[in-house]
């Protein structure tokens, strides 16, 4: 680049030219633009585990709530189970609660390896007698108990019962002294139209998220129509003095148990725990509920499932309240209560008992399937409000063999 030049004028009136030296301009240094740092973005959490027993939905036990986990558990093994009370020559030989193994195995089961948190019930039920002598109306004699309001599989059709379960060769049963169904207390309104004196975020369910897992425990049966719980009697329960032989005075007394374990049965049919799900505060936009119970999805075998099974009911009735999102799942099977096993094993048999041809479903005790096994999670089915999401049924049969 040739350096620039300006003109001087001399004397002699001639111009010569003067080269003009360049000036340094300092810039200083080039600064770029900080780059944004890419946003943080979370990792998702994962859904969490919470245990519901709507069996503890009474009074004296919701006005009283467990502090933690071993309290929680210590009340599932006095709550329920059977009285073993025996009376000789008119003295009390023995009279003590035996717990609900079931109930206390499925309970530690899920706190100690699907680390579930035990919730107290915030709301109680209403439990009215339906058989035994505080049953104050003939309407369940004359009409049927509400655990034998079965729902046909395709709408409009009478419902037929399934064949009855004989689980190996097990007879005893003890003595059945009052049974209680659940009613909802009041008048139970949709999530989005809830006007209580107690904020929603109060409630026991409430501050579930969407991709939380409800584990709901309790007995089940292929009957689908509720969910059950064994109580032991009150302690004054009246049973038969055995120094008294068959056949002797005093040996038929009326109203006096003929046997030496007694329980009470306390049934909450699928409508009615859809209503305590909703007055409990479960949000609309729930999504997961794990009923552990037995035959919750119904049978193994196709062609012995005869009715709407109580996971399918359930997700009928949370969708009347609102719920569109909701799934709940449940087994084909006896679920055993120590480690969550699943029994899908059916032997369908018939015997004649006189002259009437008897049919039953047999299961086999040696054919549980435990949470480890590659087929566990075949033995399970997800309804929706609308579809249903069904189980590798060959794998059940695989299972059974």
């Amino acid at each position: 680049m040739m350096p620039l030049k300006a003109t001087v004028q001399l004397s002699t009136g001639k111009k010569l030219p003067q080269p003009i030296q360049p000036i340094r301009i300092d810039l200083g240094p080039v600064v770029s633009a900080p780059i944004p740092a890419p946003p943080v973005v979370p990792p998702p959490v994962p859904p969490k585990r919470y245990l519901y027993v709507p069996g503890l939905a009474r009074d004296d036990l919701v006005q009283n709530p467990c502090s933690d986990a071993l309290a929680f558990v210590t009340r599932i093994g006095t709550v329920f189970g059977y009285r073993t009370k025996r009376i000789w020559d008119q003295r009390e030989a023995q009279n003590e609660v035996v717990p609900d193994a079931y109930m206390t195995g499925a309970v530690k089961a899920l706190c100690d390896t699907k680390a579930a948190r035990p919730l107290n019930c915030g709301r109680s039920l209403r439990w009215l007698p339906v058989s035994g002598k505080q049953a104050q109306s003939k309407a369940f004699q004359l009409l049927g108990t509400p655990q034998q309001n079965l729902l046909a599989l395709n709408p409009g059709q009478k419902p037929k019962a399934p064949k009855p379960i004989v689980y190996g060769n097990a007879h005893w049963v003890p003595c059945l002294a009052t049974e209680y169904i659940a009613h909802p207390k009041g008048k139970v309104l949709p999530p989005n139209g809830q006007n209580l004196a107690q904020p929603n975020e109060a409630k026991t369910l409430a501050r579930l998220r969407a991709v939380d897992i409800l584990c709901i425990v309790g007995h089940g049966n292929p009957l689908g129509a509720t969910l059950t719980y064994k109580c032991p009697p009150p302690a004054s329960h009246r049973v038969k003095d055995s120094s008294i032989k068959k056949n002797e005075p005093g040996y038929d007394r009326p109203g006096v148990c003929q046997k030496d374990d007694h329980m009470e049965r306390w049934h909450v049919d699928p409508t009615t725990l859809a209503a305590l799900l909703v007055d409990e505060g479960l949000p609309i936009t729930h999504q997961n509920i794990e009923m552990i119970m037995c035959y919750g999805a119904g049978l193994s075998l196709t062609s012995e499932q005869t009715v709407q099974s109580f996971c399918q009911r359930l997700a009928g009735a949370l969708s009347g309240f609102g719920y569109k999102q909701i799934k709940v799942r449940g087994t084909f099977g006896m679920v055993m209560g120590p480690d969550l096993s699943v029994n899908p094993s059916l032997t369908p048999t018939s015997t004649l008992v006189g002259k009437k041809l008897v049919e039953k479903l047999v299961v086999d005790p040696n054919k549980n399937v435990t949470p480890n096994d590659a087929h566990h999670q075949d033995l399970f089915v997800t309804y929706t409000p609308t579809t249903m999401k069904v189980g590798r049924r060959p794998e059940v049969h695989k299972a059974q063999s």
